[in-house]
């Protein structure tokens, strides 16, 4: 059953937002239908699906570092209403999809290559029947920015559209250059294992300073939380030594302008003006190697651009809407 488009759908209220996200998730989950791939090492992926009626593209969404798929319930309210079919899964490691490492607090993934053919099995198993000949758009935040633009490097052809939010072009390494981190966790490996959490690193854990900044939404914070408490599948909050490794190595690769710039897809980045954790200088100095991208920068912005307060969200879902509607 496909659902059917409401053009008028408007940007949830900050006041409205705790019953009506309710709504759409019944919604959503009424229209839907769940699966799960294969992936490398036997690696069980999970995805949802739904169908609008008279669609005129399919957007593939990827969640970011310590994410989950439902942390984008909204977006696809939004994609579905303005007649876009939706493919959101969750990625190795998080939420409801398979675990190569015991402990459920890390994140770990064996090579950022997995998560690269996760992505690729995904669109060819998943999205292009789903779609039937649409074109397929992707759209990305922070970690998934990364394994996007990886994927894109060498499929192009695949994808005519890709919104790049906050991507993790280079994550954030302090004071401590990131060739030296990645020293560190081969260090750290050697007595944790690779598998092991990255000693050094600040976990993702929620902090109550966001309760007082103005420029996030509380109820959409608050929501999140909600569900990161509800399950240990959604309470990852740190990385691994190899993912800190595989993820500092990813934006290497990233920084070669031989590579990106056989990337032929149309590309939005949306970099956040007051990010924590990636490098807005990296996300820049990305965007100019590509062929066809445009870069905004989104003013009061932070890492988590769909949990900013209204005046940001509008200014961003904006920004969204007419790269995919033109």
């Amino acid at each position: 059953m496909n659902y059917k488009g409401n053009q008028n759908i408007k940007l949830i209220e900050e006041e409205d937002y705790p019953e009506e996200i309710v709504k759409i998730e019944n919604i959503l989950d009424s229209y839907c239908n769940r699966g799960s791939i294969t992936g490398n090492n036997n690696c069980k992926i999970c995805y949802r699906t739904v169908k609008t009626e008279n669609a005129k593209a399919t957007v593939i969404i990827l969640h970011g570092f310590t994410e989950f798929m439902q942390k984008f319930d909204e977006l696809s309210w939004y994609l579905l209403n303005r007649g876009f079919n939706v493919v959101a899964y969750d990625q190795r490691g998080h939420g409801t999809s398979g675990r190569e490492n015991n402990d459920l607090t890390v994140t770990h993934v064996n090579s950022f290559d997995d998560y690269i053919d996760d992505l690729s099995k995904i669109i060819n198993e998943v999205a292009v029947p789903l779609s039937e000949g649409l074109p397929l758009y992707i759209f990305s935040h922070s970690m998934g920015g990364a394994v996007a633009s990886l994927y894109l490097e060498q499929n192009s052809d695949k994808i005519e559209k890709a919104v790049l939010s906050s991507p993790m072009i280079m994550p954030i390494t302090g004071n401590v250059p990131p060739d030296i981190v990645r020293m560190l966790t081969k260090i750290n490996a050697k007595k944790d294992g690779w598998d092991g959490k990255f000693k050094y690193a600040k976990d993702t854990s929620f902090s109550t300073k966001i309760l007082t900044d103005p420029d996030i939404s509380l109820n959409r914070f608050k929501k999140t939380l909600e569900t990161h408490m509800s399950d240990k599948i959604y309470q990852n909050t740190c990385g691994s030594n190899r993912w800190i490794y595989e993820a500092i190595g990813a934006g290497k690769r990233l920084a070669k302008k031989s590579e990106t710039s056989r990337i032929s897809t149309k590309v939005l980045i949306l970099s956040a003006e007051n990010d924590y954790v990636v490098k807005n200088s990296a996300e820049k100095k990305f965007s100019e190697t590509l062929p066809d991208c445009r870069f905004v920068t989104i003013k009061h912005g932070r890492h988590s651009l769909f949990g900013c307060s209204a005046p940001i969200l509008t200014e961003y879902y904006k920004n969204i809407f007419r790269f995919y509607e033109n």
